[in-house]
């Protein structure tokens, strides 16, 4: 079997080709930018607003998933010459650009989440974040529904060998493409009787279910309550769902491992999606129904955080930052507390070097060093700024 025998996987003149799987991930992420300016306009904000978020988060999100997929997959690229496999991450062999074949989900959403976050604290002030979160984070699950049609076409990302008369009446073309694997043409299953799950295509309609859910069923439930933030925790919790359930049923070749150890990343991944989503939304409840009414808000106690952490022995705040996952943690927090909110959120993504950075500074200056220090946190809660979106018409745009 030849490429010829399936549907193409590309389209072009001679040399020019221009890939359908290139052309789904472009389709659904511009297409969830439209849903996402459909909902921030019922939001009442400008929708044309979310245009240069888009042009930042989207091609980081490409790049935080390529390079999550080079550092779980970094076996496949070094093989004894480091700088040969950093060029393979970039898509050249012998020289030659061969293409970047290897994204993975999960670093694309959290490096493209971020990034939008922090366009918005820094040109979208009038906006804010978790309003536009909650409308636009969903969306995220349409993109990943139409890049898995991509998967399709490329016939990769399938499951495990099933019958295929189970499929049949999908069609003979249908049966065929999920019975030859997209880089070596052979069959997948040793029987000609079976085909691969077509695993790609139960996920999209899975992400589009969620899709819905989050929109349409959670929104809904929300609405009005002041509970911002839950749809968009509630994304991280689907998603990591999806992944657990969906991941032991792929074929092995596509479950990524920490260097073809077998520990499963993507399914671990998955796992900690799912419980920080979980806390997520348990502190937006406890916030809402139990903090606030008490005067005390997350936003409170978060501005508190650093005077509280200084003022204790320096053997507890030396084991704190000696702990991985602690001083990780204390990393965001005490940037937050301080006002320095890009720094705060770029230690989500860079966590681990802000965390060695803050054991030796806490070791030997008995101290965290904060780069850049902003005003004081004003309010317990989400800061209600002068400018209102009816009013942002009136705002020249200082885009850069």
């Amino acid at each position: 079997m030849t490429d010829k025998d399936f549907i193409p996987k590309s389209f072009g003149i001679g040399s020019f080709q221009i890939t359908f799987y290139a052309l789904f991930i472009l389709l659904g992420a511009i297409l969830a930018l439209v849903i996402s300016q459909h909902r921030v306009k019922k939001q009442g904000y400008n929708p044309k607003d979310l245009e240069n978020l888009f042009l930042v988060a989207f091609p980081l999100g490409l790049v935080g998933a390529r390079l999550w997929y080079c550092i779980f997959q970094w076996h496949e690229f070094y093989h004894g010459n480091f700088w040969e496999a950093i060029a393979g991450c970039f898509g050249f062999v012998d020289g030659k650009f061969e293409g970047l074949a290897g994204l993975a989900i999960q670093g694309g959403v959290i490096l493209g989440v971020v990034s939008g976050i922090l366009f918005l604290h820094k040109y979208r002030k009038h906006m804010k974040i978790l309003d536009v979160a909650d409308a636009a984070v969903p969306t995220i699950l349409v993109a990943q529904a139409i890049g898995r049609v991509g998967n399709f076409i490329n016939r990769e990302v399938y499951g495990y060998c099933v019958d295929s008369s189970n499929w049949s009446w999908l069609g003979n073309w249908f049966v065929k493409q999920m019975s030859y694997d997209g880089v070596t043409n052979k069959l997948i299953c040793d029987s000609p009787n079976q085909m691969a799950l077509p695993l790609c295509l139960i996920e999209a309609l899975i992400n589009i279910a969620g899709f819905i859910i989050l929109s349409y069923g959670i929104t809904r439930l929300v609405k009005g309550k002041e509970l911002r933030g839950v749809v968009t925790f509630s994304y991280f919790i689907w998603y990591g769902l999806t992944r657990v359930i969906l991941e032991p049923l792929r074929n092995e070749k596509f479950i990524m491992s920490v260097n073809d150890s077998g520990i499963p990343t993507s399914r671990i991944t998955a796992i900690v999606f799912m419980v920080v989503g979980a806390l997520l939304v348990g502190l937006v409840f406890l916030n809402r129904y139990y903090l606030s009414p008490k005067g005390k808000g997350l936003g409170k106690i978060l501005a508190e955080y650093s005077n509280k952490f200084n003022s204790l022995p320096r053997w507890a705040k030396i084991l704190i930052e000696a702990i991985p996952v602690s001083g990780w943690f204390n990393a965001i927090f005490y940037r937050l507390s301080k006002d320095n909110f890009t720094c705060g959120v770029l230690c989500i993504v860079l966590g681990p070097i802000f965390w060695i950075i803050d054991l030796v500074t806490m070791i030997i200056y008995d101290k965290i060093i904060i780069f850049a220090q902003g005003e004081k946190l004003k309010t317990a809660n989400n800061v209600e700024t002068n400018v209102t979106p009816s009013e942002e018409n009136k705002e020249e745009d200082k885009d850069e």
